[in-house]
């Protein structure tokens, strides 16, 4: 088989004709610029929840790729969040900056096909203590945090 023959094959099963989201890469701002991803499931029917997972700090010390080496791969919840038919947003490289977060929800709510009233926030150990203090400021609808540790030994954010 032809080397063209096989990548566009690949490139077939990795497109969306066969129920495959995308996971694609956003910018937007809030006190600061901010890096992103973003997933619009393709099944879809009216205005879509949108969940903003907010990984917890191994993935901004080591780094994507590294985590998802060691079995952390953001990607993977994405997937799983939008088979729920949820649009899905993670805030990247955010190094414990509330204002990513926040930008999140402004960017989720200008966002076409998303419901603006359903907007959930979930949040891993530290990821979960952002979400509390960003719910605070912005309208959700839910905030889910999964901690293994007391809220109080988050460090500077304990206290904020």
């Amino acid at each position: 088989m032809r080397v063209w023959k096989v990548i566009f094959l690949m490139l077939i099963a990795v497109s969306p004709i066969f129920g495959t989201p995308i996971v694609r890469d956003i910018r937007y701002s809030h006190n600061g610029n901010f890096l992103g991803k973003l997933l619009i499931p393709e099944n879809k029917s009216g205005p879509a929840p949108v969940i903003i997972y907010v990984y917890d700090e191994f993935v901004d010390r080591v780094g994507e790729s590294f985590a998802a080496k060691r079995r952390y791969d953001i990607n993977r919840h994405m997937m799983e969040y939008g088979k729920w038919n949820a649009i899905v947003i993670i805030p990247m490289e955010r190094y414990r900056k509330l204002n990513a977060i926040q930008g999140a929800i402004e960017y989720a709510r200008s966002l076409p096909g998303a419901d603006p009233n359903r907007i959930h926030l979930v949040g891993v150990s530290e990821g979960g203590i952002l979400c509390l203090r960003a719910a605070e400021r912005g309208k959700v609808r839910t905030v889910t945090v999964i901690t293994s540790s007391e809220i109080a030994d988050k460090g500077a954010f304990s206290y904020i």
